[in-house]
């Protein structure tokens, strides 16, 4: 799992590996529907949201504290961002900058 909390570390920064651990990695469930959710893989995000549609909120255990609609917003993933939306993704919900969703579809156009 060491390798996995490098690669949500772009700048390898022993700080934020820290947080990383100290907070303990994600489930493999959640690295997998975060995935689909960045790739704009719906079939697997509607997949995996009837499985468990708690994961929709979840936040992410690093420094960053994102959901799935941040994740999606981010990446111009609109029709998953719906998909979310329409399975109660709270858009109220903050990143570690405060950033909501929005802010994030805001500055990625």
């Amino acid at each position: 799992m060491a390798n996995f909390g490098l690669f949500l570390m772009p700048d390898g920064s022993q700080e934020y590996r820290q947080v990383f651990t100290s907070r303990g990695p994600p489930s493999s469930n959640q690295c997998s529907f975060w995935s689909a959710v960045e790739r704009g893989n719906l079939e697997e995000v509607n997949r995996m949201i009837d499985n468990d549609i708690t994961i929709v909120n979840d936040q992410d255990s690093s420094d960053w504290h994102t959901t799935a609609l941040h994740k999606a917003s981010s990446n111009g993933r609109k029709e998953v961002a719906q998909v979310l939306l329409q399975h109660g993704a709270d858009v109220n919900m903050q990143d570690r900058y405060g950033y909501t969703a929005l802010h994030w579809a805001s500055l990625k156009g």
